[in-house]
């Protein structure tokens, strides 16, 4: 997307977050303290049924789990231009989606898909291990 180091860039990148340990306040607050800007990550994808199992059978908060995996979160791209990233991620068959903004207050805030959330824990089978969270978290 970005050109590499001898092709013209497909489109404007402003930064590029590859979210593994660590998880997303800490990979993508690493892009945008420098600038002293924020990001609202209100569309986030789903975390596999296997992190939810985890997360639930280790008792592991939605903050940890946030701070710590993915979150089904593989890869986030800061760009003015998220519909051109769009395009340019599905012709090479990666599901893409606009997941949230930059805003200008500092901090990481991240619409809770976790195990611990309270919506969360209506919709699956076992409520007995999942504890109630927070619908949102903020770092």
């Amino acid at each position: 997307m970005f050109g590499g180091y001898d092709r013209e860039p497909k489109t404007e990148i402003h930064g590029a977050a590859h979210i593994t340990g660590g998880g997303v306040p800490g990979k993508l607050g690493r892009i945008l303290k420098p600038s002293g800007l924020g990001a609202v990550i209100d569309e986030p994808f789903e975390p596999s049924e296997f992190m939810e199992y985890t997360q639930a059978l280790g008792n592991v908060s939605d903050i940890e789990a946030y701070k710590t995996w993915n979150m089904g979160q593989g890869m986030i791209i800061v760009t003015p231009k998220p519909e051109e990233v769009i395009r340019i991620a599905e012709g090479y068959s990666i599901l893409a989606k606009c997941i949230g903004r930059v805003v200008s207050e500092q901090g990481i805030r991240i619409r809770n898909k976790g195990a611990m959330n309270p919506d969360k824990a209506k919709e699956l089978d076992n409520e007995s291990i999942y504890k109630k969270g927070s619908k949102e978290l903020v770092f």
